[in-house]
């Protein structure tokens, strides 16, 4: 009889232990758990590092500096836009920044084209924004005159309302005639485009000849802005 009660004493003892075991085992369960959340949270480290990368973003955009397409460049830099046309391998309207020359302009834009007059072009003159810089043929030359090609195409690479452009030799440069001019020598002017080019002509053919240069304000797409800027450049 003793015997049996100290066997089952000691199988109450051994079931208490394992039942001990079975807890701690448990806690132990629970202490993995918490480190599966933990590593779960370092696995998203990876966000706070792009946060840290979108405020160093930020703090360049805030001092003026940043990066295009891999190359670094400073967005308080003054730009200018030019519309480049005529005989050139691409056309278009560009950005450049302050201070950039005619030349260094036209081989953004691929260069001249066969047909280019390229003694009408100042390529040492300095750009400005808002102008159009055109190239002539030299078709356009000889139907013009040297004078009238050769002065537009310097006029686009000079101040927009400067008054008479001077050419690279020194001399005044011809005045465009408004009330002769064909739609390739009006093109010449700062701001005058084909489709004012082409208003222009439509004018001459509707109203008649200009009787002074102010009345070229009455054609459609001219103000008093385009006005200002080639009003030292045209005649009657």
């Amino acid at each position: 009889m003793r015997y049996g009660v100290r066997w089952k004493q000691r199988s109450a003892l051994a079931a208490l232990f394992f039942l001990m075991f079975l807890s701690g085992g448990c806690g132990g369960f629970s202490g993995f758990a918490d480190h599966g959340q933990l590593m779960m949270t370092e696995e998203a480290a990876p966000k706070t590092s792009a946060s840290v990368e979108d405020a160093a973003d930020q703090r360049d955009a805030a001092s003026g500096t940043g990066t295009n397409d891999g190359e670094s460049y400073d967005t308080n830099e003054e730009r200018i836009y030019v519309h480049i046309c005529g005989c050139v391998r691409n056309p278009g309207l560009y950005v450049f920044a302050a201070g950039t020359r005619a030349g260094d302009a036209l081989e953004s834009a691929g260069g001249f084209t066969k047909k280019a007059d390229e003694s009408a072009v100042n390529l040492a003159a300095v750009l400005q924004d808002g102008m159009q810089l055109y190239v002539p043929s030299v078709e356009d030359t000889v139907q013009n005159g040297a004078g009238s090609a050769s002065s537009g195409a310097v006029g686009n690479a000079a101040s927009a309302g400067a008054g008479n452009v001077t050419s690279g030799s020194g001399k005044e440069s011809a005045l465009v005639n408004i009330n002769t001019a064909g739609a390739q020598e009006l093109m010449t002017l700062s701001g005058i485009g084909e489709s004012r080019a082409e208003a222009i002509l439509f004018y001459r053919e509707e109203n008649g000849m200009f009787s002074s240069i102010e009345d070229i304000k009455n054609v459609s797409g001219i103000g008093e802005g385009i006005f200002e800027r080639i009003k030292n450049m045209i005649t009657v």
